[in-house]
C-alpha cells in the first residue's frame, strides 16, 4: 500500500461543499434577470410600433375626413352639417371608419369646431383665367370699358372663400386621439357668399 504525504493530499474540500451550490443560483438568477430585462425591452418595443400604427391609422382618418368634407357640395352652404347627405355616424359632422376590415367602426372622426370661413370676396372678371374651365363658368358678359377712367371690372359670379377646418380622430378602444387642422380656398358662387362666409 502506498501512503501518501499529507502536504501531496490536495487542497481541502471540507470547507467547499456549499460554494458550488451558491455561485451556480448567482448565475441562475442573473440569467433570470437578463431574461426578464430582455423580454421587457422587446415588449416596450412592440408596444411602441403598435402606438405609431394607431396613430397613422387616426392620421389618415383625419385627413380623409377633411378631404370628403371639403369634397362635398353641401360644404359651404351647410358648415354645421357637412357629412349629413353622406353618411355621418351620430353628429352630421362626423364619419366613422371600419380600420380593422372586422364591419365594426374603430375610429369617429369629428369637424370640431364646425368650419369656419375666414375671408371671402367676389372675384372680378379681371381676375378670371377664361382658358380654365372653373374660371370660364365664373365669366359674365358685360359691356366692354377698356380705356374709360373711373371704369373698374366688374364682379364675377364666383367668389373666393377661405377656410379652417379642424378634424379630430378617436379611437376609444387604443385610447388614440389624432387632431389635424387645414386651410383651404374654396370658390363659390357670388350670391351664396353672405350665407357661406357671413
Amino acid at each position: 500500500m502506498i501512503r501518501r504525504h499529507p502536504r501531496c493530499a490536495g487542497p481541502d474540500t471540507r470547507h467547499q461543499h456549499g460554494a458550488v451550490l451558491l455561485v451556480g443560483l448567482v448565475m441562475l438568477v442573473l440569467v433570470m434577470i437578463a431574461a426578464v430585462t430582455s423580454y421587457n425591452l422587446a415588449r416596450s418595443g412592440m408596444q411602441v410600433v403598435a402606438n405609431m400604427g394607431y396613430r397613422n391609422d387616426a392620421a389618415a382618418a383625419a385627413q380623409q375626413a377633411i378631404e370628403t368634407a371639403i369634397s362635398s357640395i353641401t360644404f359651404a352652404e351647410k358648415p354645421d352639417a357637412v357629412f349629413a347627405t353622406s353618411g355621418a355616424c351620430g353628429d352630421p359632422n362626423s364619419l366613422c371608419y371600419d380600420i380593422d376590415g372586422d364591419g365594426a367602426d374603430d375610429l369617429t372622426v369629428s369637424l370640431a369646431p364646425n368650419p369656419i370661413c375666414r375671408t371671402g370676396r367676389v372675384l372680378s372678371t379681371q381676375e378670371l383665367d377664361l382658358t380654365n374651365t372653373e374660371d370660364l363658368g365664373c365669366s359674365v358678359s358685360a359691356a366692354q370699358s377698356f380705356g374709360v377712367v373711373g371704369t373698374t371690372a366688374p364682379a364675377s359670379l364666383c367668389a373666393q372663400t377661405q377656410w379652417d377646418i379642424r378634424a379630430v380622430a378617436r379611437d376609444e378602444v387604443t385610447r388614440t386621439r389624432v387632431a389635424i387642422t387645414q386651410g383651404v380656398g374654396l370658390r363659390v358662387p357670388s350670391g351664396d357668399i353672405a350665407s357661406a362666409c357671413p
